[in-house]
C-alpha cells in the first residue's frame, strides 16, 4: 500500500505505515513521532488583517498597512516601517523544492539564498538579507482571497527577528 502525505493526516499516517509493519511497531514508533511533527506546517498565532509583529532583538516590534504581491517568480511580502525599522519577505519555492505559484497551502520557505526565499530588515538607513549569510523560515499558512496569513523568524548579522506573524492584504 502506498500513502500520500497530503491526503491522510499525519498521525493516521503514522498508525497505517505501524499498523502495516507490526512486528517493526516499536523499533519505528520513536522515528515516525518525531519525523511526523516536523511535517506539520502552521504557525501559532493569528492577527488583524493588516497587522504584523516580531520580536527584533527580544524587543517588541509592531506594524500597520502589511501588503503582500505577486510576480512571476513569487511572492513579496511588504510590513512597513514603524519604530526605525521594516521588514520584507519573498518567497520563490517551498522547502520541497516546488514554485510558490504551484505549491498548495500551507507551506514552508527557508530564508537563505540557496532555498528558496529570503528575508530583508531595514533599520534606519541599513538593510540586513539573509541572502548575506543569514538563515531564517516564513510559513505562509493560508491565503483567502487577498488576504495571506504566516509567521517567519529570521538570523541575519547579529540580529534576531523572532516570533514573526503578518496578516497581509493583496497590493
Amino acid at each position: 500500500m502506498r500513502l500520500n502525505k497530503e491526503s491522510v493526516q499525519p498521525e493516521r499516517r503514522c498508525w497505517l505505515v505501524l499498523s502495516m509493519h507490526g512486528l517493526l511497531l516499536l523499533m519505528f514508533a520513536v522515528g515516525c513521532t518525531s519525523a511526523e511533527k516536523e511535517e506539520v506546517i502552521s504557525c501559532e498565532k493569528t492577527i488583524s488583517l493588516g497587522q504584523g509583529e516580531a520580536l527584533i532583538d527580544n524587543q517588541e516590534w509592531t506594524t500597520e498597512t502589511v501588503v503582500w504581491s505577486e510576480s512571476a517568480t513569487g511572492i513579496q511580502i511588504i510590513l512597513p516601517p514603524n519604530d526605525g525599522y521594516n521588514i520584507t519577505l519573498v518567497a520563490q519555492q517551498n522547502t520541497e523544492g516546488t514554485s510558490i505559484a504551484e505549491a498548495d497551502f500551507p507551506l514552508q520557505v527557508g530564508l537563505d539564498a540557496q532555498q528558496g526565499g529570503w528575508g530583508i530588515l531595514y533599520e534606519d538607513s541599513d538593510s540586513h538579507s539573509t541572502q548575506d549569510g543569514g538563515t531564517g523560515s516564513l510559513i505562509l499558512e493560508t491565503q483567502d482571497g487577498d488576504d495571506l496569513h504566516g509567521c517567519f523568524s529570521f538570523q541575519i548579522d547579529d540580529i534576531s527577528i523572532e516570533e514573526g506573524f503578518f496578516s497581509a492584504q493583496r497590493l
